[in-house]
């Protein structure tokens, strides 16, 4: 016989009692029924896992949103409280601008008396010396 006519898998088959042959098929369909069961299984798995991540991903989403709220809120609670700070101190600089100056015209005017009253002492010392 020519090695081309010469079917390997058909004389095999030919050759190989009925019940193997049965139990090959059995087997055969065994370990795809198992690959299709542990594919399925793990598609499930990766599929939780995935759904997990998901809900993870979406709560630290959630939570930072919640801080760049607060961190916004308290940024703007900060800014108006400056703006007080610098409005009273702004407030309270022209007042004690307007302060000194009273003061300092009321010690000029003070000064003026004194003076005044140095020179009407000193002219009533002359006076009396005079007399």
């Amino acid at each position: 016989m020519p090695h081309n006519d010469i079917n390997i898998w058909k004389l095999l088959y030919e050759q190989t009692p009925l019940i193997i042959q049965y139990l090959l098929g059995v087997l055969t369909l065994g370990i795809f029924t198992l690959v299709g069961v542990i594919y399925k299984r793990t598609a499930r798995e990766l599929e939780h896992v995935e759904d997990r991540v998901g809900n993870r991903i979406d709560n630290t989403n959630e939570r930072i949103n919640n801080l760049e709220r607060r961190i916004d809120n308290r940024l703007e609670s900060m800014d108006n409280s400056l703006k007080q700070v610098v409005t009273l101190l702004a407030s309270q600089s022209s007042q004690t601008d307007e302060l000194v100056r009273t003061t300092q015209a009321d010690e000029q005017h003070l000064q003026n008396i004194e003076n005044s009253m140095k020179e009407d002492r000193d002219e009533r010392r002359k006076n009396q010396k005079g007399k």
